[in-house]
């Protein structure tokens, strides 16, 4: 609600301000409305007010509440409670945002009641001015009847502004005029140039129904020369295919002779891989009964070297064989 509130003041201050600045640029007739906006009257039971004077009593009472607000606020000593060690950062935030908050709050009233202030005192001086000029108008005519060859100063000044007020009334009506003269000159010279314009279309015309016509011979040309030309290529692309796929076929033709040569040379190199391990083998066969044989035959001679050697040393050391050689020697 306060929020509301004070964005309320901010916009009437803002409308103020617009109105104040009317007043100062002394145009008249904004002048005239501005005034007669301002002393709108607003009636509250048995109390009458203009709308400027309603707008500064409420003014005026936001000032003092806002002012009181702060001296409130300084008599707190917020800082000191800010600057106290251990505050809890919310309760910081809060004093501070109440001190900001009212802080903001006067500036905004400051600022309202200086600126309805203005405008009360602009407004009142230019009414009292204008009343002023008006009894002197009015001062002056009476004056001026009463005695028509003597001009003062006065009459001399309002016959000036006489003389100023009719001839911004003579521009005011010749500036349409002259207006209305230079839209008729715009479009005179807008149809004079279209006129050329068609014109030279016109004139043009035969020509660009003939460069026309060349560039759709030549667009033609051109597209039956690309035709050829893409014939041409769709010709050597098929020549060019059928040669690649003969040189595939015959790779491929190629390719096999050579698996089936290889595959020729290592069956052969099987067979005789096969008809060595055969003959070896009939080797093997051939050999196993003559090494059998020798294998026995030495096996038979350990026996008897070792039959030998038994009875040898059973029979005191010498054999059968050894006596009989002992024997040949003694007869001899």
């Amino acid at each position: 609600m306060a929020a509301s509130l004070w964005a309320v003041q901010a916009s009437i201050d803002c409308k103020g301000a617009v109105m104040l600045l009317i007043l100062l640029t002394n145009i008249h007739a904004l002048q005239k409305v501005t005034m007669g906006v301002s002393n709108i009257s607003v009636s509250i039971g048995p109390i009458s007010l203009s709308l400027t004077g309603l707008v500064l009593v409420i003014s005026a009472t936001l000032f003092g509440l806002t002012t009181k607000e702060m001296l409130d606020i300084q008599k707190q000593d917020v800082k000191a409670k800010v600057d106290i060690a251990g505050t809890p950062v919310a309760i910081t935030d809060r004093y501070l945002m109440n001190q900001w908050r009212g802080e903001r709050n006067w500036w905004i009233s400051c600022c309202g009641l200086v600126l309805w202030v203005l405008f009360w005192r602009a407004s009142a001086v230019i009414k009292k001015n204008a009343q002023a000029k008006a009894e002197a108008t009015e001062g002056a005519d009476e004056k001026k009847a009463e005695e028509p060859d003597e001009k003062t100063p006065l009459d001399m000044l309002v016959e000036a502004e006489d003389a100023e007020n009719k001839r911004q009334e003579e521009e005011a009506e010749k500036k349409p005029q002259e207006e209305e003269a230079r839209c008729k000159a715009e479009e005179n010279a807008k149809l004079k140039a279209q006129e050329e314009t068609r014109q030279k279309v016109e004139e043009e015309a035969p020509k660009k129904a003939e460069e026309e016509e060349a560039h759709k011979k030549a667009k033609e040309e051109e597209e039956e020369a690309q035709k050829k030309a893409a014939e041409e290529q769709a010709l050597r692309k098929s020549e060019e295919a059928a040669e690649l796929k003969a040189q595939e076929e015959a790779r491929r033709k190629a390719e096999a002779e050579v698996r089936k040569k290889a595959e020729e040379e290592e069956s052969r190199k099987k067979a005789e891989k096969e008809e060595a391990r055969k003959k070896a083998e009939e080797g093997e066969a051939r050999d196993k009964p003559e090494d059998d044989a020798k294998l026995k035959a030495q096996e038979e001679a350990r026996k008897r070297a070792e039959e030998e050697e038994a009875r040898k040393k059973a029979g005191g050391g010498t054999t059968p064989a050894e006596k009989k050689k002992n024997n040949c020697c003694v007869v001899l």
